[in-house]
């Protein structure tokens, strides 16, 4: 029955996180600009034309990761509306990640605690409204976290899905590889 009732309250915070991303996503408005405006550019071309290109013109100026999320989010549905939508699900999934690491290390309670903080850090929605690489790096960081404390894999498969998200860390971000490349030196130690 306890469990029940966490999962209900996970599932309250959860749904209520993403609803109010969707809100302030929407009463917000705002028109793309600056960063946002880029990678909704780049991701733009990816869809239509495949091409990582500023008006016909190849760049290797943003980090592809983040356009290339939001090109798959625009091949099926062709408006900043179902990015701003996709954002909020990402931010949304942080906030599972973050009761999932809660729970693993503290208790259920504490998970749930740093579930509805995340739900209502103004940051975490205000990242709804812009189109921006952070959430989708939040997500992969936060992963790597979780696979690094978990004992469900054996023999290569750890390290394995490790790279995989650490090269997805640097694709989205870069300057990431300045604080995970040592926690995946130390997780070295750990691993088999």
């Amino acid at each position: 029955m306890k469990s029940h009732s966490i999962q209900t309250r996970l599932l309250i915070v959860l749904l209520v996180a993403f609803l109010l991303r969707l809100y302030v996503a929407a009463a917000t408005r705002m028109p793309l600009q600056s960063d946002s405006l880029e990678y909704y550019s780049l991701a733009t071309n990816l869809a239509q034309h495949h091409q990582y290109s500023f008006e016909n013109t190849i760049t290797a100026y943003r980090p592809p990761a983040y356009s290339f999320f939001l090109s798959a989010v625009l091949t099926i549905s062709q408006s900043e509306t179902s990015a701003r939508v996709a954002q909020a699900f990402l931010e949304t999934i942080n906030c599972l990640l973050l009761f999932a690491l809660g729970r693993k290390f503290i208790s259920e309670h504490a998970g749930i605690w740093a579930a509805v903080l995340w739900a209502f850090f103004p940051v975490s929605i205000v990242q709804s409204v812009f189109l921006l690489s952070e959430s989708l790096f939040t997500a992969i960081a936060l992963g790597m976290v979780l696979l690094l404390s978990s004992n469900n894999f054996s023999g290569k498969q750890k390290p394995l899905l490790l790279g995989v998200l650490f090269g997805c860390t640097i694709l989205t971000k870069p300057q990431s590889a300045l604080f995970i490349l040592p926690i995946m030196m130390f997780a070295k130690i750990r691993l088999p």
